[in-house]
């Protein structure tokens, strides 16, 4: 395999990219009611 270094900003999308996604689904949802099992989830 050859040596080469990835983009640098491919390379920050992908390391900080779930983090945020995770951050910014968290204040789309955090106010929502969810069911599973029969109990709900606030």
């Amino acid at each position: 395999m050859s040596e080469t270094k990835p983009n640098p900003a491919v390379k920050q999308v992908l390391e900080l990219g779930p983090p945020l996604l995770f951050f910014v689904a968290y204040l789309w949802m955090r106010d929502d009611t969810y069911a599973f099992g029969g109990t709900e989830y606030s």
